[in-house]
């Protein structure tokens, strides 16, 4: 399990030591064990789900309505001008 940790942490650039790659190694094991323990059960009849809820699409359909306009958008900025957005500076140049 070991090497297995310390394949994936090169693969993924991530450095770790020798510590946390037994600590990761045996965590690893553990999962695989459970895993290993959950594929034994009786199935039969059993539909998949990738929720333990049966969830529902709660997103509300779409209404077209009119766009606000220019003029009511610029009032509700905190700072415009000439039908423009004021915002701040994010990018410094050198001088």
């Amino acid at each position: 399990m070991k090497m297995d940790v310390k394949k994936v942490a090169q693969l993924s650039r991530i450095e770790l030591s020798e510590n946390e790659c037994e600590v990761l190694g045996k965590q690893f094991g553990d999962i695989l064990t459970y895993i290993h323990k959950i594929s034994e059960l009786d199935t039969k009849g059993v539909e998949p789900a990738s929720h333990p809820f049966d969830l529902k699409n709660v997103f509300r359909d779409d209404v077209v309505r009119e766009p606000l306009g220019v003029q009511v958008l610029m009032r509700l900025a905190p700072k415009s001008d000439r039908n423009m957005f004021h915002v701040p500076k994010v990018i410094e140049t050198k001088s």
